[in-house]
């Protein structure tokens, strides 16, 4: 009897144990098989050798990375212990947002141009590092959340980082969120990264940073560094009269590009899940404001956002939050708000969540 159960015993464990091993080849294989679906980038060996080894890579800044994870207090606030809804895949083609010939160049004035849809971009070491940072972090979320942010540096300032390093004029930016957003609607996420275009937002939604879980609701802030990189950026604190003058003819090409690549975004971001997104209208930009190079082109960008959010009924939400920058009796940006004439403060951050708050506590159904 006793040699009979250890007999069954050991046919057990051996059973186990090739039911164990079988699931982790089918697992490697299908992981294998989805990492060939990724569109290609054009990657540097240095990168792909930091993510083979798992090791430390540096931010634009110079500071140190994590392979993974984020600093504990941020992650601890979001993390938790229950399983969440996977976020269910769109498979319909969603025409009226994106068709092939709005894959448009947000890098050039031509306005026939054109961009490869799998966006072979030339990917900085520090952004692929901080890209397997990210994804980790929404891969590792035990709980649902109600909220995830996507944008530039603006909205990385939400975490209290720039380039995915703590960044200490940020760092009271961090406090407006978690008092303003977690506090008021519980779990959320910032998945932004400073520098980034709409162009840019792509790829790392295309390369895993895309929602996870079905999240209450998703927060898109994005377009002003496409207008920056198109020449933009020359005219944030001096706006020489005939240059700025040149700039504005060219305003309908600008702000359809970037209304164009927000559409795209929002496309991608309905790939991974059905959840209903809030776009928040471009802040006034430049000393200039409402004149000067930027105020044509965030005008028209900004009303396209609304008419495109009215057309969507019900899944898109569009808030132009603009007078959370501006001064109440002049109109132009305060400086006590937006001291560099292009990223908020705290004193404006929290202006921000305030002109956010209706549309979230209707989404989210909070208690008023």
């Amino acid at each position: 009897m006793l040699g009979q159960a250890v007999c069954n015993k050991r046919a057990f464990t051996l059973a186990l144990t090739a039911c164990t091993l079988l699931g982790w080849q089918l697992g490697f294989q299908s992981l294998h098989a989805s990492e060939k679906k990724q569109p290609a980038a054009l990657i540097s060996e240095p990168a792909k050798a930091a993510v083979a080894k798992g090791s430390h890579s540096t931010n634009k800044s110079g500071q140190t990375l994590p392979a993974a994870g984020l600093s504990k207090p941020f992650f601890a606030i979001m993390a938790g212990n229950h399983s969440a809804p996977a976020c269910p895949r769109r498979n319909e083609v969603l025409s009226q947002y994106v068709a092939d010939e709005q894959q448009i160049d947000f890098h050039s004035l031509s306005p026939n141009g054109s961009t490869p849809k799998d966006l072979k971009l030339h990917v900085p070491d520090y952004k692929v590092a901080l890209n397997i940072k990210r994804r980790h972090e929404l891969e590792t979320f035990r709980s649902p959340l109600k909220l995830i942010f996507y944008g530039d540096s603006i909205t990385e300032g939400l975490r209290g980082e720039s380039n995915g390093g703590p960044h200490p004029q940020k760092g009271p930016i961090h406090q407006v969120f978690l008092r303003k957003i977690v506090q008021r609607y519980g779990a959320s996420a910032v998945m932004a990264v400073s520098g980034d275009t709409t162009y840019d937002l792509l790829w790392r939604l295309r390369h895993g940073e895309g929602p996870v879980w079905n999240p209450g609701a998703l927060l898109l802030h994005i377009g002003i560094n496409n207008i920056g990189r198109m020449g933009g950026y020359a005219f944030i604190r001096s706006d020489p009269q005939h240059q700025a003058h040149i700039f504005s003819q060219h305003s309908d090409i600008i702000a359809r590009k970037v209304y164009l690549g927000i559409k795209q975004v929002i496309a991608e971001l309905w790939k991974s899940c059905t959840s209903p997104i809030v776009v928040t209208g471009l802040f006034p930009t430049g000393y200039a404001w409402p004149e000067g190079a930027f105020g044509e082109s965030v005008v028209k960008i900004n009303q396209m956002l609304s008419q495109l959010a009215a057309q969507a009924k019900h899944s898109l939400y569009y808030v132009d939050c603009s007078q959370a920058v501006l001064h109440p009796s002049t109109g132009k940006i305060d400086r006590t708000r937006m001291p560099d004439f292009l990223h908020p403060n705290e004193k404006g951050t929290q202006k921000w969540a305030d002109c956010l708050q209706p549309v979230l506590d209707r989404l989210l159904r909070v208690a008023l």
